[in-house]
């Protein structure tokens, strides 16, 4: 992992208020990857539906940033920015419960604020590429 992080401090509630950081990320799991996510800021619907859609996988590499007040976060009203880059390979993606499951996916993931895309990807759905 490497990357810059740089973090204001609210003086009165010594609480983080602005965060600065650049982090890049090289060979994970992706199903030990949940634990190190703080789904504590997303309403439990919304945590659940995160946790159980890659049931596994690799990321090969990965880049974050993250920019603006802590409050805000996750900035959906445009007064920061969340990006989150990643190549994944062989993930299995289910994205809801009624939906086919995609499997050995090879993809790149992209989230940017409200949008989640994945491009330049392969997979498997019902057996067939």
């Amino acid at each position: 992992m490497l990357g810059r992080v740089k973090i204001v401090l609210d003086r009165q509630s010594k609480f983080w208020d602005f965060v600065d950081a650049g982090i890049e990320f090289a060979e994970w799991d992706l199903d030990g990857l949940r634990q190190y996510l703080n789904l504590n800021r997303i309403s439990p619907k919304t945590a659940d539906h995160i946790n159980q859609i890659i049931q596994a996988g690799r990321l090969n590499s990965a880049s974050l940033l993250l920019f603006g007040r802590v409050k805000q976060f996750p900035y959906i009203q445009g007064d920061g920015e969340f990006q989150l880059i990643a190549d994944i390979s062989d993930a299995n993606i289910i994205y809801a419960a009624l939906w086919p499951s995609l499997s050995t996916v090879n993809t790149q993931f992209h989230y940017d604020g409200q949008t989640a895309s994945f491009s330049r990807g392969s997979g498997q759905l019902y057996n067939s590429e």
